[in-house]
């Protein structure tokens, strides 16, 4: 046991400085500050030299971010091994990985809750090997620009997808089955676009609704190789908005007719409908 201290430092938006506060803290256990189990407020590592001197949190109360603030920064992390966060079970804020040397998550072995998880523009990564004690995401699932992972496997334990799936620009994936496993059937928002290697949305099949109370989307666009949708049939309500956009091999649309057929009791989009530049005869509505 003993004193510790810590610094906190208080910025603006702008990342102005406004004020510091001080503190002694009173650890106690075997007489190191990492004995704690539970990491108050958010934690970020932007160098490996950070990620493997964390210490000990079983659960942050904040979010983790990992690497770079942005997927759209010029600049990359040197982070290429997670496996001294080995410890960490829950994130009660989002993970966010943007802009790492990665080929894998290994390290985040222990994991299984989080607020939302968000893994971008990481240029090396191809497995998601290190997830598969995940097991709900209370928000947001979303992979951005991520040009080398090919599917999602790792994700096998997944069984709850709160709000939003986002998959945008992940050139080579190939498939998103693993998905299936999520037992939420009403989501916020489904967005899937720029995925040149996606053949089908197999994954999505537990899905019926898509609604909020402040836009319910389903957006299916620019996905080269995409040739069925049937794992969207079984959707019978749209809030907001449904598009099936440029995506030149789709040739057939039938698993969301009912969608948009003139009666309501077989499905309905209550927002606008915008099917357009697919494949010969998935167009024009």
């Amino acid at each position: 046991m003993g004193t510790y201290f810590t610094d906190i430092q208080f910025y603006d938006e702008n990342w102005q400085f406004i004020c510091e506060d001080r503190r002694e803290v009173e650890v106690t256990g075997d007489g190191g500050p990492c004995d704690t189990t539970v990491c108050q407020g958010d934690v970020w590592l932007r160098t490996q030299a950070e990620v493997d001197a964390f210490c000990g949190c079983e659960v942050i109360e904040g979010f983790l971010r990992i690497g770079e603030e942005s997927i759209v920064t010029t600049t990359e992390s040197d982070i290429s091994d997670l496996s001294n966060l080995s410890s960490i079970r829950r994130v009660r804020g989002f993970v966010q990985i943007f802009k790492t040397q990665l080929t894998n998550l290994k390290g985040l072995g222990g994991l299984k809750q989080v607020s939302s998880l968000g893994i971008g523009a990481n240029g090396q990564l191809t497995s998601l090997d290190g997830l598969r004690q995940l097991e709900r995401v209370d928000l947001l699932l979303s992979f951005i620009n991520n040009p080398k992972l090919q599917k999602l496997d790792g994700l096998e334990r997944l069984n709850f997808i709160g709000q939003q799936i986002i998959l945008i620009g992940n050139d080579q994936l190939n498939s998103i089955e693993i998905l299936k496993n999520n037992t939420n059937t009403t989501l916020d928002r489904i967005q899937i676009l720029r995925n040149n290697s996606l053949l089908n949305l197999e994954g999505l099949n537990n899905v019926t609704s898509i609604r909020t109370n402040k836009q319910g989307l389903l957006i299916i666009g620019d996905n080269a190789q995409l040739r069925d949708i049937s794992a969207l049939q079984q959707i019978t309500f749209i809030e907001d908005g449904l598009t099936i956009d440029s995506n030149p091999n789709l040739l057939d649309c039938c698993p969301i007719a009912h969608l948009i057929d003139d009666d309501p009791n077989n499905g309905q989009v209550a927002g606008g409908i915008n099917i357009n530049d697919n494949g010969f005869s998935c167009n024009s509505v």
